[in-house]
């Protein structure tokens, strides 16, 4: 067994100290964002390359050696909008029906820094009504590791 499939098993084994599963949890963390950027270059010529065979919106793999192969999928484009667009003005050329044609228009709400302390000096009666659409949610605890392990070097 290699060291990374001895150390998949390790942080899986509830019998093993918790400091032994955070070591070899550190190392796995380690190997997998050095993976992720050593991929990198690989991944974008691989891009270039499905462009080349597949000019438009699709699928195609490229071979590898030994039964493995690369899947590459082209997305059809998709329009986006500029954050600095002026909407109104555009509304006015285009005309409220071709512009809805056009637009889908979204509202969203988001609670301000310091909401919680707002809603806590509202009266009972209304402080009701804003916790019947604004909920208090625990956020999930951030993990990450970090290794500095001797013959580890930085990519």
């Amino acid at each position: 067994m290699n060291p990374v499939e001895k150390d998949l098993v390790v942080v899986q084994n509830g019998s093993l100290s918790l400091a032994e599963r955070i070591a070899a949890g550190a190392r796995l963390w380690d190997i997998s964002n050095r993976t992720k950027k050593a991929m990198e270059p690989l991944k974008e010529l691989l891009r270039q390359q499905a462009k080349q065979l597949l000019p438009k919106p699709g699928a195609t793999t490229i071979e590898g050696e030994g039964m493995t192969r690369a899947l590459i999928t082209i997305p059809d484009p998709a329009l986006s909008v500029s954050r600095e667009s002026d909407y109104a003005v555009l509304k006015n050329l285009l005309g409220d029906e071709t512009f809805r044609e056009l637009f889908k228009e979204t509202t969203t709400y988001q609670p301000r820094a310091g909401a919680k302390a707002v809603i806590a000096a509202l009266p009972p009666d209304l402080r009701n009504k804003v916790f019947e659409v604004v909920q208090e949610e625990e956020g999930t605890p951030r993990v990450s590791f970090q290794y500095g392990g001797s013959g580890i070097s930085e990519m």
